[in-house]
């Protein structure tokens, strides 16, 4: 079957990727991926691997952003997410957070990841 959407799929490493046609997952900003489940999500992607073919689509894998609960409002983010809304409960001003830090630069603190 022809590749036509993300969707994940684990690596060799255990660690959960996105794969798909180039064509998709090399669209700038957040890209929609499939679940097993027929439901999505969108997530922004980085560190691709080299194009490959699969029944003549050129395809690849992708790492996604990951998510992390926020003690502020108790849903899942991904830094894209917080940058983009949170910042001490105001909308837009540029909250972020980094890999391995606990809080959010709201101060709000990060939970577990989730994807």
């Amino acid at each position: 079957m022809k590749p036509t959407q993300a969707t994940w799929r684990k690596g060799r490493d255990g660690d959960w990727l996105v794969f798909g046609p180039v064509s998709i997952l090399h669209i700038p900003g957040v890209v929609k991926i499939w679940k097993k489940d027929s439901a999505f999500e969108y997530r922004h992607l980085f560190r691709f691997s080299k194009p490959f073919d699969v029944e003549g689509v050129a395809c690849c894998y992708a790492h996604a952003d990951e998510k992390r609960k926020c003690e502020f409002c108790q849903k899942y983010h991904s830094r894209y997410e917080v940058k983009g809304i949170y910042a001490g409960g105001n909308m837009g001003t540029g909250a972020f957070w980094r890999v391995g830090e606990k809080h959010c630069s709201c101060g709000g603190l990060l939970g577990e990841e989730a994807l």
